[in-house]
């Protein structure tokens, strides 16, 4: 499980970014025991062991990908968020195009049943992928 994890971690001088899954809102995700779990949560416990029921990890880098144990600490879920008011973090940056390069303009952007953005243009190739499929199985 170890080297499966470290392996999807690109190692710098400065933070430690995450080159796999990453959610909705920029975090790294990672499977462990079946289960999808936050790639950062993951890197604190190996360094430090169990986080603490009523605590979270707050990335004093502000990078969301980065799981250098030395970027992360414990906080209070009310003392993150007074932190990301006081560093002018008042959310992550919107995601300006999609993984092909794709714009997110008001034109090609759909949002999901999830609340994510979909680039049209992506969905569409997929979905003619998906009926062509279809087709050659009928």
């Amino acid at each position: 499980m170890i080297d499966r994890f470290w392996i999807k971690v690109s190692k710098s001088v400065g933070c430690w970014e995450w080159s796999a899954a990453i959610d909705a809102n920029g975090y790294g995700r990672f499977k462990l025991n079946n289960r999808c779990t936050l790639a950062h949560r993951v890197s604190w416990e190996m360094a430090n062991g169990t986080i603490p029921d009523g605590l979270v990890i707050d990335h004093k880098c502000r990078n969301r990908r980065c799981l250098n144990p030395d970027h992360l600490r414990l906080v209070t879920p009310s003392e993150n968020s007074l932190i990301n008011i006081r560093d002018g973090v008042t959310g992550f940056k919107p995601k300006e195009a999609c993984q092909q390069g794709h714009n997110f303009s008001r034109e090609n952007t759909l949002i999901n049943n999830r609340g994510a953005k979909v680039c049209r243009k992506c969905a569409k190739v997929s979905r003619n992928r998906y009926q062509a499929k279809l087709r050659k199985a009928a």
